[in-house]
């Protein structure tokens, strides 16, 4: 940006940062922010949650920063849908593209004409953020497998939660910490409950990896 905007990039909603007031201040027109989940989804694992309640469709957000949360007016949201196929890194990519041609289209408005933020915010009067923001404790408790979970509900959060040699669901035993290695390693019986499914992945560690239990935040 120009030294007249500040900008800010989030990372996949992992990580966030509130800036002070003061520091947001500092830009002549605006501190922006480049939010990487349309409007209904605030705070941390945006793309898990979407991706767990099945949403068609997924997107990114600018908006003008402030001292809450993923909030502040709206300058700007691009959506696409959002595929069956799609796992937690090809959503990831996906955003990020997205993220890269919204911002440099952003940038190149603004560079021309700062009034231009007005009239975004203007054509973007309509869109809302939703009320609710996800904690890094709603965010383990996806990432938590219940043992008695059903089959349906545990492909989902593999589907929502799963990255390769990065985030992975969990299950807790007793004091013991079992980490998802390898979804697809081996095929199970269906005519087992669930339940058995899991301790059975426990007992024989090709599914799922032994550590010692520690407090995660």
């Amino acid at each position: 940006m120009t030294s007249n905007f500040a900008s800010w990039a989030s990372r996949g909603s992992q990580f966030f940062y509130i800036l002070k007031k003061k520091l947001l201040n500092k830009a002549k027109y605006a501190a922006i922010n480049f939010h990487p989940s349309p409007p209904k989804y605030r705070g941390m694992g945006c793309l898990n949650f979407a991706l767990y309640n099945n949403e068609k469709n997924y997107g990114t957000t600018v908006h003008l920063m402030s001292t809450k949360i993923d909030y502040g007016k709206i300058i700007d949201v691009q959506r696409f849908k959002l595929l069956k196929r799609f796992s937690v890194e090809t959503l990831l990519e996906k955003t990020h593209k997205q993220m890269l041609r919204q911002a440099i289209k952003i940038v190149n408005l603004l560079s021309k004409d700062h009034t231009n933020l007005n009239k975004l915010i203007q054509k973007s009067k309509n869109e809302k953020w939703t009320k609710k923001i996800t904690t890094r404790e709603d965010l383990d408790q996806l990432y938590n497998i219940n043992k008695n979970i059903s089959h349906a509900s545990l492909l989902k959060k593999i589907k929502a939660c799963y990255i390769h040699n990065s985030f992975r669901p969990y299950l807790m035993h007793r004091k013991y910490k079992f980490v998802l290695i390898n979804p697809y390693y081996e095929k199970i019986s269906k005519n087992q409950k669930v339940g058995e499914r899991i301790v059975n992945f426990l007992k024989k560690q090709t599914i799922f990896f032994r550590i010692k239990y520690r407090k995660l935040y």
